[in-house]
């Protein structure tokens, strides 16, 4: 363990302190990656304290200095450019996606800016369509904002009417990155350094587009399993949802940009915390990048993510003035759950925990019952080859002994297994919540399939 903490009139009481070390007791090691610790108090880290290491090739422990990709905790700072621009005038939010990008299909409603930057436009999330395309699930595939933009912008239909639910999807933030690209002339990268980051001196914190690029200081990420590490390889160049490279330090800045504001000002700051609404007029905790949910009586702005390995969380709790980051590089990390137990602890006297009565759920309620007594004869009828031309991809079914087996593009994928009699489990991908289900025409003949996962719906393919 490496400790900063400043301890000059520190509110936190050693037994405050002890506590929150035991929590991350299991990660000071140094042959393990781990994560970087910081409890902010009136502008100054009262906690801040770095565990494991940064490179296990190396040996180089994380500190201070290491620069983290924080994923979808990143998608603030998209959010901020976007309503920068809106507040010089350079576009409205509620102006419809396609006046920016024309070749966003026009859908049965509107989708706006304003939809994308809540969650409610509808839109497929891309890294579930890559998941359809055959991209392997640690999506180590090569991929840049280019290219997602055409993914997304193929898409037919979308999985619900804009405004009419949320549903998360990374897709929105990459088209807000494109818009941000042809409003402004400039890349989301290069107007986040000139609007944000070089105004609050943030000199390590930049979005990165650029997978071979060397950076000094970088953490590496890893799977832990089993006693033994793994390290992630990522090859996507795509900003937007993600992308944010940044240190401890370097977020302490912009989390005093919310109560003393270098950039943006009052107006900036209210956009950035006003939630959205759904058409029915049912509100949603989701605003602009940043979630506004209180936890339980205080009032909690927050983000997380989680990506390659790097699990972040970044808490504020504003009437408090304080804030708890986490910067983690391995996978098994839970930051929302420790940052809740961080909360527990500093917070101890002014939290008002409500018992809470939960109802016992079946262990199969939301399970499917797995489909019986399907031949080999009944399973050969869905072989065959299927197109679709939203994601240009090749779905193959063939049949091995009594199961059938996935090719996607040539490439043998999964084992799939009946849920019902025409919704198959993809088995890989079970943790993404992937199926599909075939088509018939009134003779009885399989015609084709939709696939799907939990955030992608719908997706046409036809038998060839």
């Amino acid at each position: 363990m490496i400790n900063e903490t400043g301890y000059n009139n520190n509110p936190l009481s050693k037994e405050q302190e002890e506590k929150i070390d035991d929590i991350f007791s299991i990660y000071d090691t140094t042959n393990k990656p781990g994560c970087a610790v910081g409890v902010i108090e009136d502008g100054r880290f009262i906690y801040k304290k770095f565990y494991g290491m940064a490179n296990l090739d190396y040996d180089i422990p994380i500190t201070s200095n290491s620069k983290f990709y924080i994923a979808s905790t990143s998608k603030q700072f998209t959010a901020t450019c976007i309503l920068m621009l809106y507040i010089d005038g350079k576009l409205d939010l509620e102006d419809e996606v396609q006046q920016y990008i024309p070749e966003l299909p026009n859908y049965h409603k509107p989708i706006t800016i304003r939809h994308l930057l809540h969650h409610t436009g509808g839109l497929r999330d891309y890294y579930s369509l890559l998941i359809h395309s055959g991209f392997d699930e640690r999506l180590e595939s090569y991929m840049n904002n280019s290219e997602a933009v055409r993914l997304i912008c193929k898409q037919k239909e979308l999985d619900f009417i804009p405004g009419e639910k949320e549903s998360y999807s990374n897709s929105g933030y990459i088209l807000l990155a494109e818009i941000v690209n042809r409003v402004s002339g400039k890349s989301l990268k290069d107007f986040a350094s000139v609007n944000i980051f070089n105004p609050l001196g943030m000199e390590n914190t930049f979005f990165n587009n650029d997978c071979h690029q060397i950076i000094k200081n970088k953490v590496i990420s890893y799977k832990v399993e089993h006693e033994k590490s793994k390290c992630y390889n990522s090859n996507l160049e795509i900003i937007g949802d993600g992308g944010i490279i940044t240190t401890l330090d370097d977020l302490l800045k912009w989390d005093q940009n919310f109560y003393k504001p270098v950039i943006g000002g009052k107006k900036l700051l209210d956009l950035l915390h006003t939630k959205g609404a759904l058409n029915d007029g049912k509100g949603i905790h989701y605003a602009c990048g940043l979630v506004n949910k209180p936890y339980q009586n205080l009032r909690n702005i927050w983000h997380n993510g989680g990506m390659f390995g790097f699990k972040v969380q970044y808490t504020r709790f504003p009437e408090q003035n304080t804030s708890i980051i986490i910067l983690g590089n391995r996978a098994d990390l839970n930051p929302f759950a420790i940052a809740n137990n961080i909360a527990d602890i500093i917070f101890a006297d002014k939290l008002i925990k409500n018992e809470t009565n939960f109802a016992k759920i079946s262990a199969t309620s939301d399970i499917v019952p797995q489909s019986e007594n399907l031949t080999s004869d009944y399973l050969k009828s869905f072989t065959g080859e299927y197109y679709s031309d939203e994601l240009n991809t090749v779905y193959e079914v063939i049949l091995e002994d009594i199961n059938l087996v996935l090719f996607i593009n040539k490439i043998r994928n999964s084992d799939i297994s009946p849920l019902t009699d025409n919704v198959f489990q993809i088995n890989r991908f079970e943790d993404w919540g992937c199926k599909i289900t075939f088509t018939k025409d009134s003779f009885g003949n399989i015609t084709g399939l939709f696939a799907e996962s939990y955030r992608a719906k719908n997706i046409k393919f036809v038998k060839r």
